[in-house]
C-alpha cells in the first residue's frame, strides 16, 4: 500500500533508550536489548549482511547484548 503507516508510537513508549545517528543511517536500543537500525547501508553499517538500505527500522538482533 502507498499509504503511510505509523513505524513507531514514540521513542519512548517503544522503550528506545539510545540512539546512534550516522551521516545516513540510524539505530536505537529497546530497553530489552532489541536493536533497531535503517537508513543507507553501503558499507554494512546497518549490522545486516547484505548492502541493502532500509527506508523503515527493521530489527538487527534481539540479543541480551545490546541491553544497558
Amino acid at each position: 500500500s502507498a499509504a503511510p503507516a505509523r513505524v513507531m508510537t514514540s521513542l519512548a513508549a517503544d522503550g528506545m533508550v539510545e540512539i546512534e545517528l550516522g551521516g545516513f543511517h540510524t539505530c536505537a536500543r529497546q530497553r530489552i536489548g532489541r536493536l533497531w537500525c535503517w537508513g543507507r547501508n553501503h558499507d554494512w553499517q546497518l549490522g545486516f549482511m547484505d548492502q541493502v538500505d532500509r527506508s523503515l527500522p527493521e530489527v538487527v538482533s534481539d540479543e541480551s547484548e545490546f541491553s544497558a
